[in-house]
């Protein structure tokens, strides 16, 4: 049986390591495409986010698994 845990009365199931495994795989998934997007960002689109070419270059750089 999952651990349980109780949030303000109700008993919610911890999840699975399958959905686990699924949500962060998703979220490298998003990271993934986001960077892809970014990448192509000129220097007035990195501008617009406050962003400047080596913060971008920076982030780029790094693996999915890092935020």
């Amino acid at each position: 049986m999952p651990h349980i845990a109780s949030l303000s009365g109700f008993h919610v199931a911890a999840p699975s390591l399958t959905q686990r495994l699924a949500e962060t795989l998703r979220t490298w998934q998003i990271r993934a495409r986001e960077r892809n997007e970014m990448a192509k960002f000129n220097v007035f689109d990195l501008k617009d986010i406050g962003m400047t070419d080596a913060e971008c270059r920076m982030h780029l750089a790094k693996p999915i698994w890092r935020e």
